[in-house]
C-alpha cells in the first residue's frame, strides 16, 4: 500500500508538473507570437514610410521631367525664332549692301543741283519729296536692321538661359533618380 500511495503522489506531482510545464510553454508561445506581431507591425510601418518616400521622389521626378519637356519645347521655339531672325538679318544686310553700293555709284544730287535741273517748282518739290522719302526709307531699313540684331541678341541670351535651366533640371532629375534608387534599395 505504501507503494500505491507513493505512486499516487508521484502521479499527482507528475500531473502538476505537466500542467505547470504546459502553462509556461503556452505563455512562452504567446509571448513569441506577440513579439512576432510587434515586429511585423514595425516592419509594416517602415515599409509604409519607404513607400511614402518613394511616392514623393517619383512625383518630384515627374514634375522635373515635365519642366524638362517644357524647357525643351521653349528651346525649340527660341531656336526657330533665332533662325528666322538671323535669316531676316541676312536679307536686310544684303539689301543694305545693294543700297549703299547704289548710293556710291550714283550720288544724290544736292538741293541746289535739283533746283537747277528742275524745269519748274513743282518738279523741284517732287524731286525734293522723293529724296526725302528715299532718306526716310533708308533710315527705316537701318532701324529695322538694328532692331533685328537686338532681337537676335535677346533670343541668343534667352536660349542660353533656357539651356542652363535644362541642364540644371537634368542634374536635379539625376539626383532625384539616385535618391529613388537609394530609397528602393
Amino acid at each position: 500500500m505504501k507503494y500505491k500511495k507513493i505512486a499516487k503522489i508521484a502521479c499527482c506531482v507528475g500531473l502538476i508538473a505537466c500542467i505547470i510545464a504546459s502553462d509556461s510553454t503556452i505563455s512562452f508561445a504567446t509571448r513569441t507570437v506577440s513579439e512576432i506581431e510587434a515586429e511585423q507591425a514595425a516592419l509594416q510601418d517602415e515599409i509604409d514610410a519607404i513607400d511614402s518616400d518613394i511616392y514623393a521622389v517619383v512625383s518630384q521626378i515627374a514634375e522635373i521631367q515635365a519642366e524638362i519637356d517644357d524647357t525643351e519645347a521653349e528651346i525649340a521655339e527660341t531656336e526657330e525664332a533665332l533662325q528666322s531672325a538671323q535669316a531676316a538679318r541676312d536679307e536686310q544686310y544684303e539689301a543694305m549692301k545693294l543700297r549703299i553700293k547704289y548710293m556710291y555709284e550714283t550720288p544724290d544730287p544736292s538741293v541746289f543741283e535739283m533746283l537747277m535741273e528742275s524745269g519748274s517748282i513743282s518738279q523741284f518739290l517732287n524731286r525734293l519729296d522723293y529724296a526725302n522719302s528715299v532718306h526716310e526709307y533708308d533710315d527705316e531699313k537701318l532701324n529695322q536692321f538694328i532692331a533685328t540684331i537686338a532681337e537676335i541678341e535677346e533670343l541668343a541670351d534667352a536660349l542660353d538661359i533656357q539651356k542652363k535651366e535644362l541642364e540644371s533640371a537634368k542634374s536635379e532629375l539625376a539626383a532625384q533618380e539616385t535618391e529613388l534608387e537609394a530609397v528602393a534599395d
